[in-house]
């Protein structure tokens, strides 16, 4: 678990993170600007939890499950630090798309351009 650590550390750094992680579960706390992300990821499971806030309002919550056992548990702390950029350091928005089921997602503007963060 160390070599996971170190590469979260070294992805977030530019955020501040505080990282602790206790029972294979890592908890990261980060801050940017007026924004703030918290990510929680129980290594186990392969699924990263995401709680971002604008100012002091958290503006949205997600999960992401990776379901393929192939793929190097080490991918995942570059995927999150990707997402990280894509929330800091760029402007964002909530969009709700869909019918009577509502579906609502976090995208970030980059050359003029609105995608998804994740």
């Amino acid at each position: 678990m160390g070599e996971l650590n170190e590469m979260l550390l070294t992805v977030c750094e530019k955020y501040s993170p505080a990282i602790c992680c206790e029972k294979e579960v890592y908890k990261i706390l980060m801050t940017y600007k007026n924004k703030r992300a918290e990510v929680i990821w129980p290594s186990k499971l392969r699924e990263v939890f995401f709680d971002f806030w604008d100012s002091e309002e958290r503006i949205f919550s997600d999960s992401v499950e990776f379901y393929s056992k192939d793929e190097p548990i080490t991918n995942m702390p570059i995927y999150i630090g990707n997402v990280l950029t894509n929330f800091f350091e760029h402007q964002t928005r909530l969009q709700q798309s869909g019918g009577w089921l509502k579906i609502e997602e976090l995208l970030f503007e980059k050359d003029g351009r609105w995608q998804t963060v994740f």
